[in-house]
């Protein structure tokens, strides 16, 4: 298993599957040769019938929205499997039902908005909300289905290999509900992360985070913030293994994740530097889809662009291109502050604008170019984003070390922004 692998033996076999990678892009031709990048044909053809169907649908409250991630089967499997897990463990049952397990879950998206301190301040007189009053759910009860609170039976068998199977079932409803959603044309890959420092093999430490211990997790997101794709990082089990073996680890995450792609409707998906690399851009051309995105130097071998110093000679602003000689691929270097590197496979340097910087020597506002590419990367690339953004305004708030707790509730808080998200882009397309 890679997390009890000496560091120095994952070392050498990342370094192999740079190599391979490197090689890989090798054999495939990737040579480059400087002249102008030719826009390929980007329209994007949306599907009509779904729009109108879309359009004559009875308005929905954001609450209905809602139970589309979570049906009432969710919360029925919930108090069935608390039940369960109380008898296995204490010897007497709960005696929960699907209707306290909502007011249970509604308790903990309340305890978001209305944030404090400590739990039990919920309940002290002076600090007291009436939501709980009309909740009807004591302290203590409370705290009895948060200790017992299961969505599987853990006597059950279950895949070795997914180390999530306690959650699972809940992952799935949410995903189902998402595989479900009609994709924008604007989308983005990213990371995000769902705050976690105990006990599980699959906690990550991100340095410069603002919470560095983390259970990690890639999206596939709209323009929007709107989700349509996500999985748990677990390791080498993360994506299934016909994706790694086709690709490398990173390219084949990509690859997973665009696969809910429809192909040929000119889809825009846009990456930083984790996850762009050469193999992608070619691969995801093949099916119609127009990628853009920051990419690492090493991953554009022999590319000739002009270094950062040489771009700083000439000013702020400047920029250099090439092209693969088969004119697929574009790969662009733009000097602002610094130097950044970007390719793709559906636009390059034209037409360029101009974007107000600061300039500390004359200390005021200056204009300078900037590269198509980068404009579309900007205006595209937060989607990820802003769902952590909206997350973070009202996490649930849970002081407990058990994972299952925390990653349960995280996803009824994606449910919560995904169902506000379409609820309110619905409401925009019916003219509302």
């Amino acid at each position: 298993d890679e997390y009890d692998m000496p560091l120095s033996e994952l070392r050498k076999i990342l370094l192999k599957q740079n190599e391979e990678t490197v090689k890989k892009q090798e054999k495939q031709g990737f040579s480059w040769t400087q002249r102008n990048f030719s826009q390929p044909n980007t329209v994007f053809s949306t599907d009509v019938h779904a729009e109108e169907t879309n359009n004559t649908d009875p308005i929905l409250t954001p609450l209905m929205y809602f139970a589309k991630y979570f049906p009432d089967e969710i919360f029925n499997e919930l108090a069935v499997k608390t039940n369960m897990y109380s008898i296995q463990k204490h010897g007497k049952n709960v005696e929960t039902n699907e209707r306290e397990i909502k007011k249970f879950v509604a308790l903990h998206i309340m305890f978001g908005v209305v944030s404090y301190p400590r739990l039990r301040m919920y309940w002290k007189p002076s600090t007291k909300i009436k939501f709980l009053d009309d909740i009807g759910i004591s302290r203590n009860r409370f705290e009895t289905l948060r200790n017992n609170l299961h969505i599987v039976d853990i006597n059950e068998a279950h895949n070795p290999e997914d180390k999530l199977w306690k959650i699972r079932p809940l992952v799935n409803y949410f995903d189902k509900r998402c595989e479900e959603l009609t994709i924008e044309e604007q989308l983005c890959i990213d990371e995000s992360i769902i705050p976690f420092k105990g006990q599980l093999v699959v906690k990550q430490y991100i340095k410069g985070k603002p919470n560095p211990w983390c259970v990690k997790f890639f999206m596939l997101c709209g323009a929007s913030g709107i989700i349509y794709k996500s999985v748990i990082y677990q390791g080498s089990t993360t994506i299934p293994t016909n994706f790694q073996d086709k690709y490398s680890a990173t390219n084949g995450l990509v690859m997973y994740l665009a696969e809910r792609i429809p192909e040929g409707k000119g889809h825009k998906l846009f990456c930083d530097n984790y996850f762009t690399s050469l193999v992608i851009l070619e691969e995801l051309l093949k099916k119609r889809i127009f990628v853009a995105g920051t990419i690492r130097n090493n991953r554009l071998e022999k590319c000739p662009l002009k270094s950062e110093n040489e771009l700083k000679k000439i000013g702020r602003g400047s920029s250099h291109s090439v092209t693969t000689k088969g004119g697929e691929l574009v790969a662009v270097r733009w000097y602002d502050n610094k130097a950044v590197s970007m390719c793709s496979n559906f636009v390059g340097v034209e037409p360029e604008d101009e974007v107000r910087r600061w300039d500390k020597k004359e200390k005021k506002y200056i204009f300078i170019k900037r590269p198509a590419i980068v404009r579309y990367y900007n205006i595209s690339m937060g989607g990820v984003d802003k769902s952590d953004f909206l997350i973070a305004l009202y996490r649930t708030f849970i002081r407990s070390k058990k994972w299952t707790l925390r990653v349960i509730f995280h996803y009824f808080n994606l449910g919560v922004i995904n169902a506000w998200l379409e609820y309110q882009r619905d409401m925009k397309n019916s003219g509302m």
